[in-house]
């Protein structure tokens, strides 16, 4: 057997900024994004594409969770971590937030649930451990 003294690959570290439950803004200076109104979205994960990531964001302020219109990819030249986070974003913003995202999970899981509806839910299910943490930081509850 021959010997080989290369280094094992490591892949590049998730970036912090595509965390699931992370804020982030879009630049303005991202260009595929021009017809975007709204330029706040939830970050749902990260996505590796090569030998780097993309992230999976939401708008929710967009209207329902859909693939294509309302959840989209984006690299890290394309975001910047928004400054507010799920704890300290004003009562009203986090609570039209957790209810856009609570109506997704519920129209997910009922009864004759549509297909879109389901992988909606499945999208959001990742966001679960945020809202716990950030109910529990903010109201002193789960």
């Amino acid at each position: 057997m021959q010997k080989t003294n290369q280094a094992p690959q490591v892949s590049p570290a998730i970036p912090a900024d595509f965390q699931p439950g992370t804020l982030v803004q879009l630049n303005t200076s991202a260009a595929r994004w021009t017809r975007t109104s709204f330029r706040t979205a939830i970050v749902l994960g990260a996505i590796k594409s090569g030998d780097s990531y993309m992230g999976m964001v939401w708008f929710w302020t967009e209207g329902e969770p859909e693939f294509t219109r309302t959840i989209r990819t984006v690299v890290p030249t394309e975001v910047t971590r928004a400054r507010t986070t799920l704890l300290d974003m004003p009562d009203g913003a986090y609570w039209t937030l957790r209810e856009h995202y609570e109506a997704a999970q519920d129209a997910g899981t009922a009864d004759g649930a549509e297909e879109h509806q389901e992988q909606a839910a499945r999208f959001l299910r990742v966001l679960e451990d945020a809202f716990k943490a950030a109910d529990l930081a903010r109201y002193g509850r789960s």
